[in-house]
């Protein structure tokens, strides 16, 4: 784990990519798991929402529905929280889980999660990305997508 370069990443283009943020066990069991969740709101076993397989994003995965507990476990996950906890500090609260259908839409393009950036120059843009972090997201891709 390169810290120093993953945090200049981070600080200077607004996100950054890390390869060693999940154990390979428990990456394996997370894909599983996700397959298994999508089965279950297609069969509709579980549809904790009422908006079916065609929402596009399942949330709330650590839901006793899904029967997935391993979602849980990934928040816990040392090596994921050696990461957040050089981002945000050890005082932290249980964040949210989604799952995103890869196949579905999904038009919002490149976005950075914080306001529309479109307008903005560079300087403005990086600005607000700088502020303290209150939040951090992360994305694991378990299919081939070209925007993760």
């Amino acid at each position: 784990m390169d810290m120093e370069r993953v945090m200049a990443e981070f600080w200077g283009q607004g996100y950054t990519i890390v390869e060693d943020a999940l154990e390979p066990e428990l990456f394996e069991r997370l894909e599983t798991a996700s397959w298994n969740v999508w089965d279950k709101v297609r069969s509709g076993a579980v549809d904790p929402w009422g908006k079916g397989p065609e929402a596009g994003s399942i949330f709330g995965l650590l839901a006793p529905e899904f029967g997935e507990p391993v979602f849980g476990e990934h928040f816990l996950s040392p090596s994921l929280l050696r990461y957040v906890h050089e981002f945000l500090g050890t005082d932290l609260r249980l964040g949210y889980v989604h799952l995103r259908n890869a196949s579905g839409a999904y038009d919002t393009g490149w976005h950075r999660d914080v306001v529309d950036s479109a307008e903005m120059s560079y300087q403005e843009e990086m600005e607000i990305l700088n502020r303290p972090l209150r939040a951090l997201r992360w994305q694991t891709a378990f299919t081939d997508d070209p925007c993760l």
